[in-house]
């Protein structure tokens, strides 16, 4: 653990909870990692997936473990998409002391269904130029420096400096596609509903993994 969980870390002081293992906000975990629906769901199939350990940003994960990552993010991915819709998926970078245009240290990997062609076009309004991964374990890179990280569809990998960003971009830029962009902020607008969607909808099709890495 780093550090950083002096900060007192909202979702580490869920983990932390002895209740939370019961929580049905859980959809699957192993010893490492979690996917859970987010708080502020705009769009059923909205998940995070997050290390458990406390780190800044996946790049600050080994190249070892980002093999892990990148199976399970794409096996995510396409469960999502499968019942929602094709699906990206976006990282806000930090790095210790900078949150780049993230709102929370935890690091944790946003999985969307939304059209990618649409989050491209409003990260180009922006003036957001990306650097194109060659493979995933690449992102290791930008460990320690705040990054965007977008990947609009399997095994494509952008990395955009930070720079650009505003905290809760990603949210807006989705809420703005599917045509509520004031509804963005997940603290006043939880989409209760959506969660509970999205956790029935992939806890059956994700039980088979859970109870593969339930001996791990």
């Amino acid at each position: 653990m780093t550090e950083a969980t002096a900060d007192r870390c909202d979702f580490c002081s869920e983990f932390e909870d002895s209740t939370y293992a019961d929580s049905t906000r859980i959809i699957w975990s192993n010893k490492d990692f979690m996917l859970l629906p987010t708080v502020g769901c705009l769009t059923p199939g909205y998940c995070l997936f997050m290390p458990r350990k406390h780190v800044y940003s996946f790049a600050e994960i080994n190249s070892n473990d980002g093999k892990e990552v990148i199976y399970y993010l794409e096996k995510f991915r396409s469960e999502i998409s499968n019942i929602f819709g094709p699906a990206i998926i976006v990282e806000h970078g930090s790095a210790y002391c900078d949150k780049g245009a993230g709102c929370c240290s935890h690091a944790h990997m946003h999985i969307i269904p939304v059209r990618s062609d649409k989050v491209i076009d409003e990260f180009e309004k922006i003036g957001a130029e990306a650097q194109v991964l060659l493979k995933y374990e690449e992102l290791n890179r930008y460990s320690g420096s705040p990054y965007v990280f977008l990947s609009p569809a399997s095994h494509l990998y952008l990395v955009y400096r930070a720079d650009r960003f505003y905290s809760q971009f990603i949210r807006i830029v989705v809420s703005r596609i599917l045509g509520f962009e004031w509804l963005y902020n997940w603290r006043k607008f939880p989409f209760h509903e959506n969660m509970i969607i999205t956790q029935q909808a992939l806890s059956t099709r994700l039980e088979a993994l859970s109870q593969g890495n339930s001996n791990n």
